[in-house]
């Protein structure tokens, strides 16, 4: 699971990296102590996004036990349902969504922060640096100290920005961030390691005309989740059009790849994504494009949604690998 998709830092350059000492020289047993003694917190998630490393000030800021080492989504869900750690200022039934579009933008890009009032109070700021393997390593800071004019101003910033990135509807990015992500990713040595899967709801036009528009959200919705949990952090989801999302996985050989759709497909046309109308079933198709060499978003882009056309066109609930 190696993610090559950052670009390059000039600051971070072999010619300009800064000398890392010899291991004999006891670099480590410093290391080590000084994080563990610090006041800021330090955490260190591996590429599967499980915690490896947490000194005492993160743990504390968190509510994780001394020997908790969870994956960042049990650590959050655990958080919330204690009232410690983040003050996430959402009702249960948005738990979820909110949740959805912080992994969206975790560990997609080499470094972020952000800003987050903790239950004690607090203002913390997070940053959050990610490796092209993966790991991922997170940096908390108190900023209490700070104005809060300048906080707020802050804070609206990046909502406004995290918006723009995002489709509200469904939680997934938007096809503005899907271009741009694939554009950096596709720049790079290993940009033949991209499988781009184009999926649409078949007749779904029928759907909204039988159930209504709501309804049809809701079942859009619910596909948009299962590709979610698809996904690895450092992957991409998003929706392209009315009722098309878009899948792009990492570093996998294309029988694994068609495994995961087939058993997608599957998992969606045996679901009952609306409890409250269990006459409801729905199917969906995808489009499979592998990527080529020096090959452009926009292509690779047709290339997956020309498959998918064929899939409908044969039918629906199947996929078609493209040539």
């Amino acid at each position: 699971m190696i993610n090559k998709a950052f670009p390059k830092n000039p600051d971070q350059d072999a010619e300009n990296s800064p000398a890392v000492p010899d291991k004999s020289a006891g670099f480590q047993a410093q290391l080590i102590p000084l994080l563990l003694a610090s006041r800021q917190g330090y955490a260190l998630f591996d590429e599967q996004d499980k915690l490896q490393f947490a000194n005492p000030a993160f743990r504390k800021a968190l509510g994780l036990g001394r020997d908790e080492l969870p994956k960042w989504e049990a650590l959050v869900r655990q958080a919330y349902r204690q009232a410690i750690g983040m003050d996430i200022a959402v009702a249960e039934q948005d738990f979820e969504a909110w949740l959805q579009a912080a992994q969206l933008r975790r560990g997609k890009m080499p470094y972020r922060s952000y800003e987050a009032r903790l239950k004690d109070g607090r203002w913390a700021l997070f940053t959050e640096t990610t490796q092209e393997n993966g790991w991922l390593l997170c940096v908390l800071t108190d900023v209490s100290s700070l104005g809060d004019d300048w906080r707020s101003f802050k804070q609206e910033r990046e909502a406004a920005l995290c918006a723009a990135l995002r489709d509200l509807s469904t939680g997934l990015n938007n096809q503005r961030y899907a271009m741009s992500w694939l554009d950096n990713r596709l720049s790079t040595t290993k940009a033949t390691s991209l499988s781009a899967i184009a999926l649409d709801i078949d007749r779904f036009k029928r759907l909204n005309d039988t159930y209504g528009h709501d309804k049809g959200d809701k079942v859009l919705k619910h596909l948009a989740t299962h590709i979610q949990n698809l996904a690895r952090p450092h992957e991409l989801t998003a929706r392209m059009d009315s009722a098309q999302l878009l899948l792009v996985l990492e570093d996998l050989p294309p029988h694994i790849v068609e495994q995961h759709i087939a058993q997608l497909l599957q998992t969606v046309a045996q679901a009952l994504p609306l409890h409250e109308r269990p006459d409801l079933r729905y199917t969906c198709s995808a489009g499979l494009a592998l990527a080529l060499p020096g090959e452009l978003p926009r292509s690779l882009l047709n290339r997956a949604d020309q498959a998918l056309r064929q899939a409908k066109g044969q039918g629906g609930n199947r996929y078609i690998l493209a040539e």
